[in-house]
């Protein structure tokens, strides 16, 4: 559920916000204005701040603003907020194999893609055994040892 006041909770920081935080940071005062600007909660930007080294906690854990402001060093990857997720589609679409299959279809893959080569082919063919197989509904159980097969088929499977 995003909350309203907050919608970029959780997700990555970018360096285009880094420096507005950066920039926009003056003193302790400034951090429910930036976090309202940013959307994200005070304890986010707080912890923000003291990544980039702007503040500091002290012993009993209230932050302390560092002085001087040290020089700028972005900690984030990406170069705006949606950068992520453009990044995800193009990754998606990259193998246009792939633009069939649902999400979780899609990760299977992925994650088959992961299993080493040489072990592959033993996953394949047990797939490809369970995949012929047929339904367990359609298979008979096989009979007691102790029974007579006749009695057990008229009683029906378990």
């Amino acid at each position: 559920m995003v909350d309203p006041d907050a919608p970029r909770v959780g997700s990555p920081w970018s360096i285009a916000e880094e420096k507005i935080l950066y920039e926009g940071f003056s003193g302790l005062g400034d951090i429910d204005r930036l976090a309202r600007q940013l959307g994200r909660k005070a304890g986010g930007v707080s912890s923000r701040l003291k990544l980039l080294g702007l503040v500091e906690f002290d012993a009993a854990g209230l932050l302390i603003v560092s002085s001087p402001k040290p020089e700028f060093k972005p900690i984030a990857t990406l170069s705006d907020p949606g950068a992520r997720q453009e990044k995800q589609e193009r990754v998606r679409l990259k193998r246009p194999e792939m633009a069939s299959l649902n999400m979780s279809e899609q990760y299977c893959v992925h994650m088959f893609r992961k299993i080493p080569r040489e072990r592959r082919k033993e996953l394949f063919l047990v797939m490809r055994i369970l995949a012929t197989a047929g339904s367990i509904d359609e298979t008979d159980p096989p009979p007691d040892d102790d029974a007579d097969p006749a009695k057990h088929y008229e009683s029906g499977p378990y």
